[in-house]
């Protein structure tokens, strides 16, 4: 099979945006059943989150896809490393990040932020963060695919 590091990265990405169009549908779905039977009939809500669905259907929808394609650019973006350079690489990459994650953790804390970074948090909603995740994703997506162009077997 003649295939590119181009074209496979973009079915791959396809698919996966395909795949979380179906999985936010379902979501979407299952949170409508949820609502229209009280949780199931016995106030068991999995899907039908009030914060996510204080905008409406729509808003469910556009943060599961996101969630959905956050998850698969960060898992996609590790493969990569993993296939470009290895594991040790991959570990210093995740144990840096890691460390710039307690850093900031750390910061926030010696600054006293943590109400103004809980009230952004509530004011921007989860339709909000999830908006902010796109430039992460896109970001992930380009680097995964400049990785992947130089990657060997």
């Amino acid at each position: 099979m003649s295939l590119t590091r181009r074209e496979f990265y973009l079915g791959t990405v396809v698919a996966a945006a395909l795949t979380g169009g179906m999985l936010a549908t379902l979501f979407v779905l299952l949170g409508l059943v949820e609502r229209a039977t009280g949780g199931y009939g016995v106030n068991a809500y999995l899907s039908y989150l009030p914060e996510v669905w204080a905008p409406g259907w729509w808003a469910a929808w556009i943060v599961m896809f996101i969630t959905t394609m956050f998850f698969f650019v960060i898992g996609f973006w590790g493969a990569t490393i993993f296939k470009r350079w290895g594991p040790t690489v991959l570990t210093i990459v995740l144990f840096s990040l890691g460390l710039v994650a307690i850093g900031g953790l750390y910061a926030v804390g010696r600054l006293n932020a943590w109400d103004a970074v809980f009230q952004w948090f509530a004011t921007a909603g989860s339709l909000g963060v999830a908006l902010w995740a796109i430039p992460v994703i896109l970001l992930l997506a380009g680097g995964s695919y400049l990785t992947l162009r130089r990657a060997t077997v």
